[in-house]
């Protein structure tokens, strides 16, 4: 069904130690997820839209997220497409 999904990742930023964190997925409805995560410098949370049209596939994403350089929160907002 893939309800669920749990991922990991690790990224880098320059002078400071890398940093891993830990995620999960879930589907609430068939065009809608919910994220959740946890890394070092605190919680994540987000979510995403997916659109199929005839080939054409769409996704709006949203995340929030703590700064890793300590200067707050950032928030990403990215728009795909795919076909």
């Amino acid at each position: 069904n893939d309800r669920f999904l749990l991922a990991t990742q690790a990224e880098a930023v320059s002078g400071r130690q890398p940093i891993v964190g830990v995620g999960l997925e879930t589907k609430i409805a068939k065009i809608l997820a919910a994220r959740i995560g946890l890394q070092r410098d605190g919680l994540t949370l987000g979510g995403g839209l997916s659109l199929e049209f005839s080939h054409w596939r769409g996704h709006l994403d949203y995340a929030y997220l703590p700064d890793p350089l300590e200067l707050g929160s950032i928030q990403r907002i990215s728009l795909g497409i795919s076909f």
